[in-house]
């Protein structure tokens, strides 16, 4: 079993008429054997949202993607994104953070 935290970061700007205001600026993601199981966003007005598959939560406008993490994903960032492999310990840090935010934000107590 392959696990990979991965940080990617876009950086907004108007693309060609998309509203960049319905997209996260910053996501975490943790896959494992390349599928998505919890992703982190934090949005542009500077709310949080969190996704986890194993009991399909959805909050605060994140989800997770059907898609798998592609395996070059790393190496194939572009012009106006930052990718970057991270630790366990700092995704379980950015996961628990998000959570006390989503509390705060949205008065949802979410459990491990």
């Amino acid at each position: 079993m392959a696990v990979q935290y991965v940080l990617y970061v876009s950086f907004p700007r108007d693309y060609a008429g998309f509203d960049m205001d319905k997209y996260p600026v910053m996501t975490f993601y943790e896959s494992v054997d390349l599928e998505i199981a919890r992703v982190i966003e934090i949005w542009p007005d500077g709310h949080t949202g969190i996704a986890r598959l194993r009991d399909m939560l959805e909050l605060g406008g994140a989800g997770v993607p059907d898609q798998l993490l592609p395996e070059n994903f790393l190496l194939n960032a572009v012009k106006d994104q930052f990718v970057r492999e991270i630790t366990q310990e700092q995704f379980e840090r950015y996961w628990r953070t998000a959570i006390d935010r989503i509390k705060h934000e949205l008065g949802v107590t979410v459990t491990d």
